[in-house]
């Protein structure tokens, strides 16, 4: 037996002894907590049952002005499993585990630094940073993705080159990341051509040549 509610529904189940149990087919947060809702027969025309929601998400940002594109607004926010699930007034959120009280503060979407070079040797020398320190100091400064390089080495495969960087980053990285593939051997074009179709596939879309460096 199913409810719908806008964004939201649920399946009504039997255990086959005297007792229901809802399962949430949709986000349960799209519901408004303290609602009630009403399961109902239409072919019997009856009330089977009616129940109150309670749900917890995991976090609200309260009280505080959030920036948005091209808009400031002092609003809410409802955060579940790492994502903004909802915009707007507190009253009409699920209770959260944890509640931050933002008054007097800016909330800002998470910054993306496009060009990085976490331990990346170039012209002998190697950068300080490590990708453990270095991603973590860049959540501390907001950021909470970043692009950096995998570059080609001479007669060997980019995309396996991505492929390992990418296995050596998930490791070490507190933060989320992509790429910038940089092919260095131009020496069979057709090859080159087939790398890149493959390396937009794994997920890599962006490419950078130098211009001048040898």
């Amino acid at each position: 037996i199913r409810y719908k509610h806008q964004s939201a529904s649920a399946l009504l189940v039997s255990d086959g002894k005297n007792s229901l149990k809802v399962i949430f087919e949709k986000p349960q947060w799209a519901v408004t907590p303290g609602q009630s809702i009403v399961f109902y027969d239409n072919i019997k025309n009856e009330e089977i049952a009616r129940m109150t929601i309670t749900v917890t998400i995991d976090l609200i940002i309260k009280n505080g002005t959030v920036v948005f594109n091209g808009n400031v607004l002092k609003t809410d926010i409802a955060i579940n499993d790492g994502k903004i699930v909802k915009i707007g007034s507190k009253n009409h959120f699920p209770n959260a585990e944890r509640v931050i009280n933002a008054e007097g503060k800016f909330v800002f979407p998470g910054a993306i630094d496009t060009h990085t070079h976490f331990e990346q040797p170039f012209m002998g020398e190697v950068p300080p940073e490590t990708w453990d320190q270095g991603t973590m100091a860049a959540a501390f400064g907001g950021n909470t993705m970043y692009i950096d390089f995998v570059v080609q080495e001479h007669g060997k495969s980019l995309l396996d080159a991505v492929k390992t960087k990418v296995s050596y980053v998930n490791a070490l990285s507190a933060i989320d990341f992509s790429f910038h593939a940089c092919f260095t051997d131009f020496s069979d074009i057709d090859a080159v051509k087939a790398e890149v179709r493959k390396i937009i596939e794994y997920g890599i879309p962006s490419f950078k040549e130098y211009m001048t460096y040898r």
